[in-house]
């Protein structure tokens, strides 16, 4: 069967949380849309998009391994239900600071070191009366290497990761969701792969959501964002969604990059790739054919050792599917 992009295009769904869903469930519409080399993806968007291609800067991607998932950064996932900025930016102020002295103990080199931002990390009181005058304290890029450096290593901060290349994105979410059926195999439990999706997100990057802010940082003081094409999204919030409540029956809620397209009718810019979970050993493949594994985007003792244990899992997970 020929790959058509006006056909996928047509199966393109606009959801109520400012984004278009596409649903793709054979491997080899899979791998002829996220193919580097063909750029379907691109042509995909660019085919639904009513922008002027000229305002679209670059494509990011993001693999998950349920697609249930938001697009929310890991220091707000708690936060749903109720949420205060004050509170979360002290939040992020201890959990960073938490961090450089743990790095100092153990003799850990951080990027874009300096006197100047450890004093203020020193001085809690004037951090407590930014928050209080609704300064946002974090957004000083004097400090993005040092919040993208904590967030790559599992902290977390207002950031969400991305990567410029699809393939690491589908590695993602593939190799999570064969870790899912490994230990769903090892607790006897059911799998209902027809109601189990991984999802791509794929966000085209422009110069008209400014409140959208895709973050580069240097490469060579991190070694995760160069082997793994990375770059970070963070969404800045209103400054009139730092005032206190009055009504104390609103709840106050945080910005997403959906809410910011929503808001914007801009919903064209955001696309979802909804993936069944039975392609997951087949999107693995895929990567791992073309380097894209644990140990090419991890390096170093730690990558070794990891690919190795997804090997493992990976042999397993197929065996269990292909005899099941």
């Amino acid at each position: 069967m020929t790959f058509s992009v006006n056909a996928l295009v047509e199966k393109m769904t606009l959801q109520e949380g400012g984004y278009y869903l596409l649903k793709i469930d054979n491997q080899q519409d899979l791998i002829d849309f996220f193919c580097p080399f063909k750029r379907n993806f691109e042509k995909v968007i660019e085919t639904k998009s009513e922008m002027n291609n000229r305002y679209i800067k670059n494509l990011i991607f993001r693999g998950m391994s349920n697609s249930e998932y938001e697009l929310i950064s890991s220091l707000y996932r708690d936060k749903k239900e109720s949420f205060d900025h004050a509170d979360t930016q002290l939040q992020e102020y201890f959990i960073l600071r938490d961090f450089i002295n743990a790095c100092d103990s153990t003799g850990t080199i951080i990027p874009n070191d300096s006197v100047a931002w450890r004093k203020l990390f020193e001085d809690e009181k004037h951090i407590k009366r930014m928050v209080k005058e609704q300064a946002n304290w974090a957004s000083i890029s004097e400090l993005y290497e040092l919040i993208g450096f904590a967030q790559h290593y599992g902290v977390p901060t207002r950031f969400l990761d991305w990567s410029y290349h699809p393939l690491v994105a589908l590695y993602f979410a593939s190799i999570e969701v064969i870790d899912k059926i490994f230990n769903m195999i090892h607790k006897n439990e059911d799998i209902d792969f027809n109601n189990l999706f991984m999802s791509i997100w794929i966000y085209a990057d422009s110069n008209v959501v400014p409140e959208v802010q895709v973050i580069d940082l240097p490469k060579a003081t991190n070694s995760h964002i160069s082997f793994q094409k990375g770059c970070f999204t963070c969404v800045t919030q209103p400054i009139n969604k730092l005032n206190l409540s009055q009504d104390e029956s609103k709840t106050l809620s945080f910005l997403t990059i959906n809410d910011v397209l929503k808001d914007k009718s801009l919903e064209n810019n955001l696309l979802k790739v909804d993936i069944p979970y039975a392609l997951a050993i087949d999107i693995y493949s895929y990567c791992d054919e073309y380097n894209f594994n644990g140990a090419t985007l991890f390096r170093g003792p730690h990558g070794s050792a990891k690919y190795t244990i997804e090997k493992l899992r990976f042999k397993k997970v197929k065996y269990f599917l292909k005899n099941k």
